[in-house]
């Protein structure tokens, strides 16, 4: 076996391997967590994985084990968790530096030896088993580690991480140190920078295009400008590019690709709010006519879908099956999705069962009612694509163009006035010109009404010298005029 090992090697690289051809056995680039498994695996020391979460919630226990009159007490009473997790970083660092958890005459170490020895013994964490590793090279069995390449200087890695390498070099295994080679002429400006970066003199550089520095204000700018450099060469030009993020963010560079049609790279951070976020732009892609099935399968196939996920995925694998809305698969599908409702229902009372279900089923298939509009029409301002369904206060969809409904349900979102039943419901007036904005028009509730009480509506108005005031349409139970 041969290895690539760098500190940054974790994850994904480019290459992921250093063979000669397109694949290679026994040949990986790793970084730490990445060499310390392979280690493991032919020492026979590979155990069950342990998240970061369970280290803290121990050594959080060890804490609190050791008692009180601890450096950390008072941190300790007003956030354990945060405690244990800064506590936890700074053992970790001194095991990595060789501490064995003894008491060595200092305050605060001997109060983590303290806690190392109070409770269940703690998890092994990678500086634990690094540890481990050092011992276990030299009494082992042999290794299928034959090479280990460096990429970077030796000299460059920490104290405990040279400890395994002499360890290895101790056993036979042959080291390398890395040593970057150059990919560009030394007459251009890429090999310039290169030759700077290996430490020597540096030159000036004379603009010959091998090496462009692109500074932007904004992320965002930066991407886009990205992108359009990408997008300009074409599908062919693409061949052999490689893009280095090197915060393993790519979101907005991914969102400027996909406007110019061109692939996404797909590292963005993980977070729970990306599939809530892709809801809405998926719900109004189905909406629009001709019926796309694609996009309801992709709106059936998110990680939190808008209806139930067994429902979502029966409906997805119909659709998979026959591409389209109310044929007999698809009218089946819901019959089966209401009837699995139905028995899980604890509702005792039959018919009041079956009515919640039946609510259930139609607000679902509010979902997946396809090609209802057109792209270039106004959907009306009483009824929404995505919805599926009246709606009091305006419309939610952005291609309706009048701000004074869109302003009036915003207000009815916020104070729940578009569930208020009776008179009073909130009805949004049309634009006809002049100076409004969406801010213009507001609802209130009466103070000590009740939900079937009238509400005024107030349309801001210009009196003489440009002074503004509030100015009240209809009648409701407070009459008067307001201010």
């Amino acid at each position: 076996m041969q290895l690539f090992f760098g500190m940054a090697g974790d994850g994904r690289t480019f290459p992921d391997h250093l063979g000669g051809g397109a694949g290679a056995v026994d040949c990986a680039v790793v970084g730490p967590a990445g060499l310390v498994d392979a280690l493991e695996v032919q020492l026979g020391l590979l155990g069950p994985p342990v998240p970061k979460a369970v280290r803290i919630a121990a050594y959080l226990a060890k804490l609190r084990a050791a008692g009180d009159s601890r450096f950390w007490s008072a941190s300790f009473s007003k956030d354990p968790w945060s405690t244990a997790v800064q506590l936890l970083g700074w053992r970790d660092t001194l095991a990595a530096g060789g501490w064995t958890g003894a008491a060595l005459g200092s305050v605060r170490l001997d109060d983590l030896a303290a806690a190392e020895s109070a409770g269940a013994p703690m998890p092994a964490g990678l500086a634990d088993r690094l540890a481990a590793l050092v011992t276990a090279v030299g009494v082992g069995p042999g290794l299928r580690l034959k090479k280990l390449r460096l990429l970077e200087p030796q000299a460059r890695f920490a104290p405990a991480w040279r400890r395994l390498l002499n360890a290895l070099q101790g056993v036979g295994v042959l080291l390398e140190d890395g040593v970057a080679e150059p990919a560009a002429g030394p007459s251009t400006d890429l090999g310039r920078v290169q030759a700077t970066l290996r430490g020597e003199a540096p030159e000036a550089l004379v603009g010959d295009g091998s090496f462009t520095l692109v500074e932007a204000d904004t992320a965002l700018m930066a991407a886009e400008a990205v992108a359009d450099w990408l997008a300009a060469g074409g599908q062919a030009s693409l061949a052999g590019t490689v893009v280095l993020a090197p915060d393993g963010d790519t979101a907005l560079l991914d969102h400027a690709l996909a406007a110019r049609g061109l692939p996404a790279l797909g590292l963005s951070k993980p977070s729970p709010w990306r599939g809530a976020l892709q809801v809405l732009p998926l719900a109004f892609a189905v909406a629009w006519r001709p019926f796309d099935p694609k996009a309801l399968l992709n709106l059936l196939m998110l990680p939190r879908p808008p209806i139930g996920r067994f429902a979502a995925g029966r409906l997805a694998r119909v659709l998979v099956a026959e591409p389209g809305l109310d044929g007999p698969a698809w009218v089946q599908a819901w019959e089966d999705i209401a009837a699995t409702l139905l028995e899980s229902e604890d509702e005792p009372d039959p018919a009041v069962a079956a009515c919640k279900v039946a609510r259930q089923v139609e607000q679902w298939r509010a979902w997946t009612q396809g090609g209802q509009f057109g792209r270039g029409d106004r959907c009306g301002a009483r009824r929404c694509p995505v919805f599926g369904r009246r709606r009091r206060g305006g419309c939610l969809c952005p291609r309706h163009r009048c701000p004074r409904a869109r302003g009036f349900a915003g207000v009815a979102d916020r104070t729940g006035l578009d569930r208020s039943p009776g008179r009073g419901r909130c009805q949004p007036r049309s634009c006809s010109g002049g100076w409004g904005t969406a801010r213009d028009l507001y609802a209130k509730r009466p103070m000590g009404a009740g939900p079937a009480a009238c509400l005024v509506e107030f349309r801001r108005t210009r009196r003489e010298g440009g002074e503004h005031h509030l100015e009240p349409r209809g009648t409701g139970s407070t009459g008067g005029r307001r201010r």
